[in-house]
């Protein structure tokens, strides 16, 4: 089963334009020199962070709603670890959709 799922995650899920936006919106995000603490701590707006509960990062939430209070968290089941997102794609893509929309 999990190598079937991996599979249809590679095929389907991870393509080249995905990953290209993705890799795009990383390098855009890490040009804004501004963004520190003094300007995180005069930001109001809102975050969608995603997990579960057997990612290794899991433990970080707290730390990060702390750190931003408008920060929405979703948590995928357990049983996909750090790559939830890719393998529960379709909530993945609606949850953020609606994220959106809420804005």
């Amino acid at each position: 089963m999990s190598l079937a799922l991996l599979a249809d995650t590679v095929d389907n899920v991870l393509t080249k334009k995905r990953l290209m936006n993705a890799i795009s919106l990383i390098v855009e995000f890490n040009r804004q020199e501004d963004y520190g603490a003094v300007a995180r701590e005069a930001w109001r707006g809102r975050v969608l962070l995603f997990t579960s509960e057997d990612d290794p990062g899991f433990a970080d939430v707290g730390r990060i709603v702390r750190a931003l209070p408008q920060t929405e968290v979703h948590v995928f089941l357990k049983g996909a670890g750090h790559l939830a997102p890719a393998v529960h794609s379709r909530d993945y893509y609606d949850r953020i959709t609606r994220f959106l929309r809420s804005l």
